[in-house]
């Protein structure tokens, strides 16, 4: 299911580091996957993309 884009600002914490907090919801159901996609820039000027997969499961009750 796709549950929209939530843009992420990110903050410059060190030399070539960046950090970022992200608010997302959790599903009812207890299982949701969500998809982190980052478009990253190189030093040599070329595009690279790499996503992370990552669980936000509701708590067992």
């Amino acid at each position: 299911m796709f549950m929209g884009i939530i843009p992420l600002k990110l903050e410059k914490s060190g030399e070539k580091r960046y950090q970022a907090n992200a608010v997302y919801g959790s599903c009812s159901s207890g299982y949701m996957v969500w998809r982190l996609f980052l478009n990253l820039e190189t030093d040599a000027g070329r595009q690279q993309i790499i996503w992370v997969d990552f669980r936000a499961d509701a708590p067992a009750q």
